[in-house]
């Protein structure tokens, strides 16, 4: 019912053509010509443009999280930093809560090689494909 209402108020206001029988919103039916928008197409253009300005650079902003985490987590390991310091633990604690979820379904299925945790290493590859080659994809397809 939302999405039929915002459906009809984008056919409206963009002049986008004929609305279906289901809308809320009636007009009369009339034919798109060469030089009006399909409205699949602003649709299409309007998911490729949230997923290329929000979801990329959210997954950009979770890698270099990754990093920041693995670099503190070897500062601790080398006992550079020290772990009493009230200040490093509760970065550590903030980067811990976003990268704990998303790397803990690969703990669970990847044991780790030694002291190297393969877990957050395929969670990080699986991530930098997803920003680097499945989302250009998916614009490309939605764009034409």
């Amino acid at each position: 019912m939302l999405w039929q209402l915002v459906q009809s108020i984008l056919y409206s206001r963009f002049n986008l053509g004929q609305l279906t029988d289901e809308s809320p919103c009636r007009k009369p039916r009339r034919s798109l010509d060469k030089h009006q928008i399909k409205p699949s197409f602003f649709m299409n253009s309007l998911l490729a443009s949230l997923i290329t300005f929000f979801v990329g650079p959210l997954i950009s902003l979770i890698l270099f999280i990754f990093l920041v985490y693995v670099i503190l987590s070897w500062l601790f390991t080398l006992n550079i930093v020290s772990t009493q310091n009230p200040t490093a633990r509760q970065v550590y604690g903030i980067l811990s809560s976003v990268v704990e979820p998303i790397v803990a379904p690969f703990r669970k299925i990847i044991p780790p090689l030694g002291n190297f945790d393969m877990g957050f290493f395929f969670a990080a590859m699986l991530l930098y494909w997803i920003s680097r080659w499945m989302l250009p994809t998916i614009v490309n397809t939605l764009t034409g």
